[in-house]
């Protein structure tokens, strides 16, 4: 994919075109190359994590679609003040009251029903809007850093554990997920871990705390491997066992050994 640098001239569109571009898991993409519709230019916009799209004005009109907020939010904060400075401008933005990058380095996750529900909206005028998105860009920068230095030292304790109980070093794949029970936040013990072979979005690995865990549907939640450490940093050095491992943890007792039967079940947990 083509993108415009920074005031270059885009003939297609006939309008002059700012790169704007956010690299992150949750936020993706936020502007792609102008293009023409009804001989107006327009951007595609991904989903913007921290809640509110910037959509810039190429030539006469703005066009674009806010996927982080619906209609109803938008309209339902409009003649409403700011909760910030109590301006009431021409048109509000629909604020989270919870920002999205905040739930997200949070939780590891976006609620999406919540973040459509009026309830999680507050009137904010533009110049606060815009206040803080950079806050957010900011706190999102401070804490991509330190997952970076996170990433390093997990990267040492794995090889290892690895090493310690004999086991190949497979790390799990940037981005993907596994699946863990909500009761793992709980400080339940033991904590256990399975991990089937990777497929196409999931790393494999199974986690849950107690002695045993529920058949049902929704048991296992999907978490993205990169906040595991806000759940359990205790059993993130576990997590570069290769398929047709299991791991418990017990306070200061842990174990881990091959169980060849997880390479034969993909889909069904044992």
């Amino acid at each position: 994919m083509n993108y415009l640098s920074r005031h270059q001239f885009d003939a297609t569109g006939g309008q002059r075109c700012c790169r704007r571009r956010q690299n992150d898991p949750c936020a993706g993409i936020l502007l792609t190359q102008p293009k023409t519709l009804q001989n107006v230019a327009y951007a595609r916009f991904a989903p913007n994590c921290w809640g509110t799209v910037k959509i810039g004005r190429l030539g006469q009109k703005r066009i674009g679609a806010n996927r982080a907020t619906t209609a109803a939010q938008r309209e339902a904060v409009q003649g409403k003040p700011c909760v910030d400075c109590g301006t009431i401008a021409e048109r509000q933005v629909a604020d989270h009251k919870e920002p999205l990058v905040k739930e997200y380095y949070r939780t590891g996750t976006i609620d999406k029903e919540r973040m459509k529900s009026i309830d999680a909206v507050q009137p904010q005028c533009p110049t606060c809007s815009a206040k803080q998105g950079l806050k957010c860009l900011n706190f999102q920068k401070i804490k991509r850093l330190k997952m970076d230095f996170d990433d390093q030292s997990a990267a040492t304790s794995q090889i290892k554990l690895c090493k310690k109980f004999g086991a190949e070093c497979d790390p799990a794949a940037v981005g993907s997920k596994l699946g863990i029970s909500l009761n793992v936040r709980e400080g339940i013990l033991p904590i256990n871990g399975l991990r089937h072979p990777p497929t196409a979005d999931t790393n494999g690995w199974y986690i849950w705390a107690g002695e045993t865990f529920s058949g049902a549907d929704d048991f296992f939640q999907p978490l993205h491997i990169e906040h595991i450490s806000n759940w359990c940093p205790s059993i993130v050095k576990f997590l570069a066992l290769p398929a047709g491992w299991r791991f418990l943890v017990a306070g200061e007792y842990e174990d881990a050994w091959f169980d060849q039967a997880l390479l034969q079940l993909e889909a069904k947990k044992s």
